[in-house]
């Protein structure tokens, strides 16, 4: 699961779209798991599901603002099971 939140509060009535997106360990991005989500002035998380046979090292999470063209990246690891 991951948590987005708005460094500001946003005017009532308004949102932002965020486009996450997923990139393997070997540097490609998955597109499978790619989504838009919206947000409004409270936090939102977004439940994300991994495949059992997805490569277990360290993936990359972006998210970019799609109306001001941020970019905020971080990474996780996924362990084998």
């Amino acid at each position: 699961m991951v948590t987005l939140q708005n460094e500001a509060p946003l005017p009532d009535g308004t949102f932002r779209v965020v486009r996450l997106e997923f990139v393997t360990p070997e540097g490609q991005t998955y597109d499978l798991y790619a989504r838009n989500i919206r947000l409004e002035s409270t936090a939102h998380q977004e439940r994300f599901d991994l495949a059992y046979n997805d490569p277990a090292r360290r993936w990359q999470l972006n998210a970019h603002d799609l109306l001001t063209g941020r970019l905020v990246q971080t990474a996780f690891t996924l362990r084998p099971s």
